[in-house]
């Protein structure tokens, strides 16, 4: 059934179909037939690192749970910067720019205005700033649903380019009309249809939602204008931008960044722990499966893919609800009290609500506009009058206070102190006259950053990193002389300037608190938490990594490499029936079988069931060509065949130097298939080791035949005494079996490891075929036989990897 799947899956694959008919283009092939590599980045916008857990807790995200347990992916952390939004973290990821904003929202150096990013000529404005001669992330990529564009050659429904090019457009198209149309038509019917359920069930939860929040008193008619806006974040933006992913990654485009907005504007709304948003999760999860599932299955690029959030959110009080008044009304009357004359006030309250419908209004024009009924209001006719204007930026936890520029420190000092202790603002920051910060809360002044575990609490998981950040939101140019934020260390719940249950821009512990799960082959930092630039530099390694040489010449120094082959005391081997590279899809594929050596950076791997010059295999001689792929030196043993003709036999494969000692046969009945055993030295950091491996017979009375053999006068017995010896390979027999009992009376097992008993059968999991004998003077460190995406259709059995040490 699994080899049925694996093999026909393909063949009703509807959007492979559509892309096939509509492209004619080669596959792209680097240099040595390995494909080039390729990445994704799926961004779950607002979720911080302890709502994922939550949601993992209670089962709404099945595939991410999936991709930590049994495709080896990583957790991190990831400290997103202050402040903690959107626009910032994909400054520095897209851009390399730390700090490229102050906020979501605050005033233009150059015009005066209060703009915020949602702005469309803002954010290309500061997409502008941001290209600097750093190289652009998303470059010959595409990009969709973010704040910027990170260069990408396709962009839609992005804020700074928000036209884009979301139109499939293909590379040749086919010279019959008819077929381009009819083709287009089916993968839109099975897309229409998929969202008209989806649709349907979101439209019930809407109702829901709009019925409790009439209940509890909130205005109807903003009720009302959150149905469309939900469903078109939450579901028709989500559909059309993972349908673009889709394709793209069947063009084979090299990088793709996506955005998805659903958590976080159900978070706004109701509180990032609501069920609601939770709910959303179950969608977002679901799209991330098709996506990775996608990347498993096209032919094209090695696609890796990255997982990750740019920020958190923490539950929120409004400002509003505690003071019976707007921020607007607090400033202006804390202004008045300490005699600070204002002409005009210029205020901008944004909230994250209904505004990420100005993306879906650029595509579909019945949805709600917000921006339209606020932009231009309160603005000055005359730009040059500002010094006598009070401006009010305000978003979530962060507001900016522009006071007039004859305002003097004194008078600023009082105005935040009536702000901190009458209307319960927990912190504001202002610069003094030596351009020092200091921190206003209603228990008085704090110096910034020495005083900064004070503001922020000694248990805040980025007290280290968070003040010099809070020192560079204050200080940016485009910052206000008064900077307030909802929360501080002591405070039981944030507070919030917009009219909102859940807020992100602080430096509260869940705002700056988000998560990076990164695919195996990615190299992030081994630190306790990263940063978005530390993605950026590890993604600009994947695409430009060292030579194999060097990176081999390393390993076998004993330096760290890739997925996690241990320290110099450790040797790692593989052992691997390669089914002469058949996969459970019945496809000749050595350069799968390369694909998982390469994943698991073995030091020795030993192969059996491998082909030489054969027909049914296209005439490769498969341990050459692997052995190629992956840089290893090789020696292989025809346990039949003739040099020159057809041959099958085993192979050992190492990144160290390698002899071969001993080839030979072993017994067999006289019609069963010839057996062999090969025999190599291995100089590694533990010594030289012998490494012996055979690949047994179907009978029980053979193998019997064959395992005395193997331990006689003619193979074992001839190592020298207190030599480290492995002996591995496909035995075709159990841990029940006679032949295990006397290889196991001889050697330690590394199935029989204390510690490392449950592990998946490597024989399409149902049953331990392949085993690994060591001698005394090793220790196993670690086994694990990975039943993942890699190891599933490149062999019916999957591989046995094992870390030895030095006994002690």
């Amino acid at each position: 059934m699994i080899a049925f799947r694996e093999r026909y899956k393909s063949l009703f694959d509807k959007v492979a179909f559509v892309v096939r008919m509509l492209m004619r283009k080669k596959p792209l092939r680097s240099e040595g037939g390995a494909k080039p590599p390729g990445l994704v980045l799926l961004q779950i916008d607002g979720l911080s690192r302890n709502q994922l857990h939550a949601a993992l807790r209670n089962g709404r995200m099945p595939c991410i749970s999936r991709l930590v347990d049994n495709e080896e992916y990583s957790m991190q952390s990831l400290y997103s910067g202050l402040p903690s939004s959107t626009p910032s973290v994909q400054g520095e990821l897209f851009y390399g720019r730390k700090g490229l904003v102050p906020a979501f929202g605050y005033r233009n150096s150059q015009s005066g205005k209060i703009v915020s990013l949602f702005n469309f000529a803002e954010a290309h404005r500061k997409e502008r700033e941001a290209c600097g001669s750093s190289p652009h992330l998303l470059e010959n990529g595409s990009s969709y649903s973010n704040i910027f564009t990170g260069g990408a050659k396709r962009s839609a429904f992005c804020f700074s380019k928000p036209g884009g090019s979301f139109r499939f457009t293909p590379f040749s198209l086919t010279p019959t009309v008819a077929v381009q149309v009819i083709s287009y038509v089916l993968d839109t019917v099975f897309l229409i249809a998929r969202v008209a359920v989806l649709v349907g069930i979101e439209i019930l939860l809407a109702l829901i939602d709009f019925m409790r929040g009439v209940l509890t008193h909130h205005n109807f008619w903003k009720e009302m204008s959150f149905i469309p806006a939900r469903i078109g974040v939450c579901i028709v933006l989500r559909e059309l931008v993972v349908k673009a992913v889709i394709r793209d990654i069947h063009r084979g485009s090299p990088i793709i960044h996506a955005n998805f907005l659903g958590y976080d504007e159900q978070a706004h709304r109701r509180g990032p722990s609501s069920r609601f948003a939770h709910w959303t999760l179950q969608g977002i999860d679901d799209v991330i499966h098709r996506i990775w599932d996608r990347t498993q299955t096209v032919s094209r690029r090695n696609y890796r893919l990255i997982i990750y959030s740019d920020h958190g959110q923490e539950p929120t009080v409004p400002f509003d609800s505690i003071n019976r008044m707007t921020l607007d009304a607090a400033v202006e009357r804390a202004c008045a009290q300490h005699g600070i004359i204002v002409d005009k006030l210029i205020t901008r309250n944004f909230s994250m609500q209904l505004r990420r419908a100005l993306l879906m209004r650029r595509k579909i024009p019945f949805f709600p506009d917000p921006q339209k009924r606020e932009e231009g209001a309160h603005i000055p006719p005359d730009s040059r009058k500002r010094a006598e204007t009070l401006g009010i930026a305000a978003l979530g936890p962060v507001a900016h206070v522009y006071l007039p520029e004859a305002t003097d420190f004194a008078a600023k000092l009082a105005v935040a102190q009536t702000l901190a202790v009458d209307y319960h603002a927990p912190a504001i920051l202002l610069r003094d006259r030596r351009k020092r910060i200091i921190a206003v809360t209603a228990g008085g002044l704090l110096q910034m950053p020495d005083q900064v575990t004070q503001l922020v609490g000694d248990n805040h998981p980025f007290v280290n990193r968070v003040g010099k950040d809070i020192l560079d939101m204050v200080t940016h140019r485009e910052a206000g002389d008064l900077v307030l934020f909802g929360w501080k260390a002591g405070v039981d719940k944030p507070v919030t300037y917009s009219i909102e249950n859940g807020s992100h821009a602080g430096f509260a512990p869940d705002e700056t608190h988000a998560f990076c799960l990164s695919s195996p082959g990615i190299k992030l930092p081994a630190v306790d938490a990263i940063r978005p630039f530390d993605m950026r530099k590890s993604i600009m390694g994947y695409f430009s990594p060292l030579p194999k040489r060097i990176i081999r010449r390393a390993g076998a120094c004993g330096s760290k490499q890739v997925a996690g082959v241990a320290r110099s005391d450790t040797l790692r081997i593989m052992t691997y029936n390669v089914h002469s590279c058949i996969g459970l899809d019945r496809r000749v594929a050595p350069e799968r079988i390369a694909a998982v050596i390469e994943h698991y950076q073995p030091h020795i791997v030993a192969l059996q069931e491998l082909d030489a010059n054969r027909e049914q295999t296209g005439w490769v001689d498969q341990a050459r060509d692997i052995a190629k792929k992956v840089s290893m030196h090789h020696h292989f043993h025809p346990s039949y065949g003739l040099v020159e003709e057809a041959q099958f036999g085993n192979a050992v494969m190492s990144i160290l130097p390698v002899t071969c000692v001993k080839k030979g046969a072993l017994p067999r009945e006289r019609t069963a298939e010839p057996r062999g055993v090969l025999w190599v030295k291995v100089e590694t950091s533990l010594g030289f080791v012998n490494v012996f491996t055979t690949h047994f017979g179907l009978t029980r009375r053979e193998r019997r035949k064959q395992v005395e053999s193997l331990v006689g006068d003619e193979w074992l017995k001839q190592v020298s005494a207190g030599e480290p010896t492995i002996v591995c390979g496909d035995f075709n027999a159990t841990p029940e079996s006679v032949v295990y009992r006397k290889m196991h009376a001889r050697y330690a097992s590394a199935m029989n490891a204390p510690g490392h008993k449950r592990i998946t059968r490597s024989w399409l999991g149902v049953m331990h075929l392949d085993h690994l004998f060591y001698s005394g003077v090793l220790k196993v460190a670690h086994v694990m036989v990975p039943h993942n995406h890699l190891t599933r259709r490149a062999s019916d059995h999957y591989p046995v990897i094992v870390d030895l040490v030095q006994a002690r």
